[in-house]
């Protein structure tokens, strides 16, 4: 196990290596130019806009920059946004917290909700509850959170006089308005994720009741909830941890238009608006944040397998 571990840790460095220096060619080999985004009215000055990329360091070449950011963030300085002069880890330390606030309550939402719902599902299998049941999981799934989010604004506006807060407030300065600022867009992105984790776990538990050891238990006079909780939930687990894992991983970048639509500055905003001017440090640090949140969540998705399974062995 340990040396598992110790691979992957390494694996996970190669793969942040390689994330870097993608990100950071592709950013500079795309059309724009920050440094006219700088110059501003000013841009047709070439004077003027090769003294701005002088001074960014952007007249370098690619592999000087790039080493010049590697040894820069080794030492903890991430660098400056070009456009705010807020530091890189400054933007992460606020926009964050507001990202991961978010996924990790639409995720908890959608576990609550899936674990019982595939499970009834699955055992009336083929009855109007399951089919009820599937048929709510798949509008689940084709409704976009978009239009969603969309809808409860404007009928929480017009008809319950309710609209998202402006400001944003932390749980711990307010937990009132943080709840109700968070609260609905964590149901609307949570209402996707659970109709998928739904489908998963419902076809795993299928597979599981076929099982001889699943008859062998009930034959012992086992009732339905023993069976389900110690020999079918655990043996079921393994492909919907699977797809919870991938949600977890895109869901605290994946949110940008739910942030948009209800005004929650987070991670998905953040990177937006700087890609969009072309911001090279900050968007190469938000890229770094993501990759590193989400090889992480990679490397407890296989450890949870050990613990579903101890028949999965990592030597």
């Amino acid at each position: 196990m340990y040396r598992y571990m110790l691979s992957r840790l390494g694996l996970l460095a190669v793969s942040l290596v390689g994330l870097s220096m993608l990100v950071f060619v592709l950013l500079r080999v795309v059309p724009g130019d920050a440094a006219v985004f700088l110059a501003g009215a000013d841009n047709s000055n070439i004077a003027h806009v090769e003294e701005i990329r002088a001074s960014l360091g952007l007249s370098d070449p690619i592999p000087v920059q790039y080493l010049r950011w590697v040894f820069a963030t080794l030492k903890g300085d991430m660098g400056q946004s070009l456009f705010t002069r807020e530091t890189v880890g400054h933007a992460l330390s606020v926009r964050l917290p507001v990202s991961v606030e978010l996924g990790l309550l639409s995720l908890t939402l959608a576990v609550i909700v899936a674990l019982p719902v595939g499970i009834i599902s699955a055992l009336k299998q083929d009855t109007w509850t399951d089919q009820s049941l599937r048929l709510l999981s798949i509008v689940g799934l084709a409704v976009p959170n978009f239009w969603l989010g969309t809808m409860a604004i404007v009928f929480g506006s017009r008809y319950l006089n309710w609209i998202p807060p402006v400001g944003y407030e932390s749980f711990f300065s307010s937990p009132s308005q943080n709840i109700q600022q968070f609260m609905i867009p964590a149901v609307i992105l949570g209402a996707g994720l659970s109709a998928s984790l739904v489908r998963m776990l419902r076809s795993s538990m299928l597979e599981v009741l076929r099982e001889d050891y699943i008859r062998t238990a009930r034959a012992k006079g086992l009732d339905t909830m023993s069976v389900v909780r110690r020999h079918m939930l655990k043996n079921a687990m393994i492909p919907v941890v699977t797809l919870f894992g991938i949600q977890a991983g895109t869901i605290v970048g994946g949110a940008v238009i739910i942030e948009n639509i209800f005004n929650l500055p987070g991670m998905g905003r953040l990177v937006i608006d700087a890609i969009s001017r072309r911001d090279y440090p900050l968007v190469q640090g938000v890229v770094m944040a993501f990759g590193t949140f989400i090889l992480m969540v990679n490397l407890v998705t296989d450890l949870v397998y050990v613990w579903l399974d101890p028949r999965i062995s990592y030597r």
